[in-house]
């Protein structure tokens, strides 16, 4: 998109003519001085906007397209000017959106003869999300401000910003708390041998060392070992995306330390070599229960989650367990306890499957009303891992910094 502002310079040049006509009416000093000097100004402002301007070309080059929140985003943004004619002033506005709002950096630059012009910003603490660069607007103008120039240049850079995993630190019966050193949780390590519980069912993704071959035989069709779900090497992450419990900023708060506790779980079960999944309500926020060289898929999943889902995790996990291997244990992510996940939880149980809510909540101390509920899902068989928010976990924007070099 091109356009031309020309209000001053449409006035200037009304004083010029008008100059003219009375310089050609009745001549005389003023008249040709007011002519003469007018016209020099519109030559002083047109030749910089329009010559000046020629060939002009902007590139955008970030260095990496994957970071982790809290990173800062450094971004070079070039200028090549076709000409070496002198240009006047230009701003320079680099325009981004993370599908939640639109962001802009401004620069003032003064090009002069230089034909290329380069500088830097950076994204401070950029937050997790999907980012997309999709246009640089050019505003150039001359240098007595009658003249300016508007230019717009599409292109396109995508980068995410994953969250940074939570580690699990344990200083406690099942609590747990923020630490820069991470150490595998003792649950989450496969055994070397499992004990066979059962016979049922072949399910797709057993593998071929649990299949019972003589209970096979006799039946005419696959069954598999049935063994405990601490030793199934597998984990199955489900996170809570209800948007009736992330509620204003506190929520949104909750939901962002649920997503790095389901990127700590991801990084853990990696690091173990455990067949992991994760899901998180619709078909397209999910990652199928695989064993993964490392967590990037899970990664880029957490990136773009938001808690928008319109029902409740209790009614997910109950909707697919069916479609989940029998031994595979599920690891809820949430920030509240409720009748539901009781429910769940028993009914899980009844089927043999092990069900873990890693419960996210603020200040150093559970509150209360979840301290009932936390009491019926231990009952039922259900572990509860609490996580303190000793900090704010809410996606700061952080803003867009200069860079001087």
């Amino acid at each position: 998109m091109r356009s031309w502002s020309w209000g001053n310079f449409a006035a200037v040049a009304g004083l010029c003519l008008g100059s003219y006509g009375l310089y050609a009416w009745r001549g005389g000093y003023s008249s040709s001085f007011l002519l003469y000097g007018t016209a020099a100004l519109l030559i002083l402002a047109l030749l910089p906007v329009s010559l000046g301007m020629r060939g002009l070309r902007v590139e955008r080059t970030i260095e990496q397209s994957r970071y982790f929140a809290g990173e800062d985003v450094p971004v070079t943004v070039t200028i090549r000017r076709g000409t070496v004619f002198p240009a006047g002033w230009i701003v320079v506005t680099d325009v981004w959106t993370d599908g939640r709002e639109e962001y802009r950096h401004s620069r003032l630059l003064f090009p002069g003869f230089r034909g290329i012009v380069r500088y830097r910003y950076k994204l401070s603490r950029a937050a997790r999300g999907q980012y997309r660069f999709f246009r640089t607007d050019v505003h150039a103008g001359d240098w007595i401000g009658l003249l300016r120039r508007r230019l717009s240049f599409a292109g396109e850079n995508g980068i995410a910003v994953y969250p940074k995993p939570l580690h699990l630190d344990q200083y406690g019966k099942r609590t747990f708390a923020e630490s820069d050193n991470p150490v595998a949780l003792p649950w989450m390590k496969p055994s070397q041998s499992s004990v066979m519980t059962g016979i049922r069912g072949y399910a797709p993704g057993d593998p071929q060392r649990t299949i019972h071959w003589k209970a096979t035989a006799r039946s005419g069709s696959l069954m598999t070992k049935s063994s405990d779900p601490t030793d199934s090497g597998r984990l199955l992450v489900v996170l809570d995306r209800s948007s009736d419990v992330y509620v204003g900023k506190e929520g949104a708060e909750r939901f962002e330390a649920c997503v790095r506790v389901a990127a700590g779980l991801a990084e853990q079960a990696v690091r173990q070599r455990l067949q992991i999944g994760l899901y998180a309500g619709s078909p397209d926020q999910a990652f199928p229960l695989a064993l993964t060289p490392g967590p990037a898929g899970m990664y880029e999943l957490l990136s773009r989650v938001k808690a928008d889902e319109p029902g409740s995790a209790a009614d997910l996990i109950l909707q697919e367990a069916a479609g989940w291997p029998a031994e595979c244990p599920v690891a809820l992510v949430t920030a509240a306890a409720d009748e539901s996940v009781v429910r769940a939880a028993r009914i899980l149980r009844s089927c043999r499957r092990r069900l873990d809510v890693w419960l996210v909540h603020t200040g150093t101390e559970m509150p209360d009303r979840y301290r009932p509920w936390v009491q019926e899902l231990e009952t039922a068989g259900c572990r509860v891992y609490a996580v303190a928010l000793v900090r704010s976990h809410w996606r700061e924007a952080g803003g867009a910094e200069d860079v001087i070099v």
